[in-house]
């Protein structure tokens, strides 16, 4: 049985699980699943702003998750951009404490804290014993983070797209247990798992590693199933057996959609107004996103199924986030996160697992650096001082 401190927002670290619940119990060492999104909102619903944003179109994970979780309403990034946040997120440490020197870096971060095994998230828990399996995005210099990774043996397994980009890419970044490596290429004329679809292939590549592991699982090595699914960043590809299912959505004319702001930062006062164009191609990205998430929601029934086939969902904690939001024509922006506005900041935060109530909303405000130190505390590992 562990006990948590209560999280207090705006002071040093206490762990967000506490949020939740005070007792958090699970027999042994608990499996983590960690799945973070990219560029996934909680705020632009079809008709406007919501709490729920782009979670609207997600049936699995409102059942699985939210029906039998619970949601942070108030968790905020603190760097609305790609690889800060998710430097932020692996590390558990504020951006002014990964910058690259000089500025230099991925997006300015220094990404090499998140390969380390002392420091990111990978390498404590692969060093406390985890059998670890990293799929999909991490860090936007993905080649040198996979190798880092690698060269500090801060993970189990890697089955990871080179080219995140590309939702129909052919590479991918492989790393097994003994040692070693090598790039795959698919053939894109008889794709394995019948398509090479990304979010698929994490989803099927994630599910085969996870199955072997539970077919023989070692309650001394748990596992930690990190997910990093690019949708429903732009250009947001759905699966073509999806490619249809929002059409009849569009993204919403909130309040400040097009609006003139002199009183703003010359980058967002000197736009000029946005055109009917614009807006038909806004909409047509609406729908390529919601669609692009139904694909992650296949990932996480699949890999949800396995661990309760192997009757370990009693002893498995799921995490389900963002690194940033989106907007879409608010300040007479077009898309983009980036800005400190609510449509970029608040993210999804979602978790599931022993001890965590079923159906709860909590509006406790908590960040990205919260999680790693949460997770730590909930395997036992001891938060490093640097977080």
């Amino acid at each position: 049985k562990l006990q948590f401190l209560y999280f207090i927002a705006g002071t040093m670290f206490r762990p967000l699980v506490a949020t939740f619940c005070l007792f958090a119990v699970a027999e042994g060492k608990p499996n983590v699943v960690f799945i973070l999104t990219d560029d996934q909102d909680t705020k632009l619903g079809k008709d406007g702003y919501t709490d729920f944003g782009s979670l609207a179109s997600q049936p699995v994970v409102q059942k699985l998750l939210m029906d039998e979780g619970t949601r942070m309403s108030n968790y905020f990034v603190n760097t609305p951009i790609c690889c800060p946040s998710r430097t932020e997120y692996f590390t558990g440490r504020y951006f002014h404490n990964v910058r690259g020197a000089g500025g230099q870096g991925c997006m300015h971060a220094n990404t090499t804290h998140v390969g380390l095994p002392n420091e990111g998230m990978f390498g404590l828990l692969t060093n406390h014993g985890y059998t670890t399996g990293v799929f999909g995005k991490t860090t936007n210099d993905q080649s040198f983070q996979l190798k880092n990774l690698v060269d500090h043996k801060s993970a189990t397994y890697i089955d990871s797209p080179l080219n995140y980009n590309d939702y129909m890419g052919l590479t991918y970044f492989r790393y097994f247990p003994n040692g070693t490596t090598y790039t795959e290429t698919i053939d894109a004329s008889n794709p394995i798992y019948g398509t090479p679809y990304q979010t698929t292939q994490i989803g099927n590549r994630s599910t085969l590693w996870l199955e072997s592991v539970l077919k023989t699982y070692d309650p001394e090595h748990p596992f930690f199933l990190y997910l990093g699914p690019h949708a429903p960043h732009f250009p947001a590809t759905p699966a073509p057996w999806y490619e249809h299912l929002w059409d009849t959505v569009g993204a919403p004319v909130t309040p400040n959609y097009n609006i003139s702001s002199p009183d703003k930062t010359q980058h967002i006062r000197q736009n000029p107004p946005l055109t009917d164009t614009v807006k038909c191609w806004e909409d047509q990205h609406f729908r390529d996103r919601w669609s692009s998430l139904a694909s992650v929601d296949d990932l996480l029934q699949a890999v949800h199924d396995l661990v309760e086939k192997y009757n370990q969902l009693d002893n498995t904690y799921f995490f389900y986030a963002s690194d940033h939001g989106y907007k879409f024509g608010q300040w007479r922006v077009g898309v983009s996160k980036q800005h400190p506005y609510e449509t970029d900041v608040r993210v999804p935060f979602i978790a599931k697992g022993p001890g965590i109530p079923a159906g709860k909303v909590v509006d406790a405000v908590a960040g990205n650096v919260d999680l790693l130190p949460t997770i730590l505390e909930l395997v036992g590992v001891e938060v490093p001082g640097l977080v």
